[in-house]
């Protein structure tokens, strides 16, 4: 895939960041009698090490967070990538903040798997929450892993929330 492809999800997010705030603020923010967040992230990923050719795949990913107050939330997130990447499953245990304004920040240690072995993964990331109704969200998000072996893998991918 040629480069210049790769950037389209970024203009993608980005444009659509940038128009958010106006539909978030008609359809009212964060519902604190929903404390359980389920969602279901589909996106795309590029994985990069120094000295090696980035790969690419599709994203599919499950995510649970449970807001134990109204700033900060745990979880676990499980997400596979496509066959063109070395990776195949990332567990992720990450602590969200909610700063304020629908925004979300994301950090969390977790397991990268691979065909040849199992490595520790950091995971950094922001998302956006916007309110779909009483239960339901659409949320972009971006995520940065950096696995133990040097190795950077980027996420950009849409989710679509359930709270309860």
């Amino acid at each position: 895939m040629p480069r210049r492809l790769l950037w389209l999800p970024v203009g993608v997010v980005l444009a659509f960041l940038a128009f958010v705030p106006s539909v978030t603020r008609a359809a009212g923010g964060h519902d604190k009698n929903h404390p359980h967040h389920l969602g279901l992230l589909a996106g795309w990923a590029t994985e990069s090490k120094e000295g090696r050719a980035d790969e690419n795949g599709f994203a599919l990913g499950l995510e649970y967070e449970y807001r134990f107050h109204k700033k900060w939330g745990a979880g676990v997130a499980l997400e596979a990538l496509g066959q063109d990447t070395v990776r195949n499953w990332l567990l992720v245990f990450p602590v969200s903040l909610h700063p304020g304004g629908n925004w979300r920040l994301i950090a969390g240690p977790g397991i990268e798997s691979t065909p040849k072995k199992d490595k520790f993964a950091l995971r950094f990331g922001v998302g956006y929450h916007i309110g779909l109704g009483d239960n339901w969200s659409l949320n972009p998000e971006a995520f940065l892993d950096l696995i133990e072996t040097g190795e950077n893998t980027w996420v950009l991918g849409l989710a679509l929330g359930y709270a309860f």
